[in-house]
């Protein structure tokens, strides 16, 4: 079954893949608690603060200031989102390494994203099924592992808390967009029949 193979060939390289999102996306969410560092440190307050009239304040935080790091928080996953096609990519020269013999890296892989992946065939399994598969499977994965760190970060102490919120973050979107994107690797070279950059045949 195609989305089979795309799961172990997901699980196989999982180190790297996840280093290959790890590097461009700490840097984003990093930026975003240092920005909103106050209002993250009341993480658990903000559905109070939501009820409060404009003028009062916890800590120097306000209804406008929760307000707006919702609407950064959103950006930034937007912008999580449109650089999934190009994890894609660079995940496929992380697979490609693979299949070659060689011993793949994350920086290795972003260095080498123009170059050209070996000429495979795919078959078997669904295209939308797979892709739904490596979704789900992706989400599940980045929803549990940033809930365990979120837990670990209410340990911290109130300094702390906009670093740990910010990396908990970035770990779990960088656990779960492999599985998404090599299940994309996978069932678009399958739909196309035309080899995807990278995609080693798994068997």
């Amino acid at each position: 079954m195609l989305f089979d193979r795309a799961l172990r060939a997901t699980f196989r390289n999982f180190s790297t893949l996840f280093l290959v999102v790890f590097l461009v996306l700490a840097p984003i969410h990093l930026v975003y608690g240092l920005v909103f560092q106050d209002v993250l440190a009341l993480q658990e307050l903000h559905p109070a603060i939501a009820e409060f009239p404009r003028n009062r304040q916890v800590r120097g935080i306000g209804i406008d200031d929760v307000a707006r790091a919702r609407i950064w928080f959103w950006i930034v996953v937007g912008i999580d989102l449109a650089l999934v096609p190009l994890f894609t990519r660079v995940c496929g020269r992380v697979l490609a390494s693979d299949a070659g013999g060689q011993v793949p890296t994350a920086v290795g892989a972003w260095r080498s994203i123009r170059s050209p992946g070996p000429d495979l065939d795919v078959r078997g399994g669904s295209f939308l099924g797979t892709i739904g598969a490596g979704l789900l499977l992706a989400l599940a994965v980045a929803g549990l592992t940033e809930a365990l760190l979120l837990v670990l970060a209410d340990l911290l102490p109130d300094a702390l808390a906009f670093g740990a919120i910010a990396l908990a973050q970035a770990v779990g979107k960088s656990a779960g967009i492999p599985f998404l994107a090599v299940s994309l690797l996978y069932a678009m070279s399958a739909r196309s029949k035309i080899p995807a950059a990278g995609l080693p045949e798994l068997y």
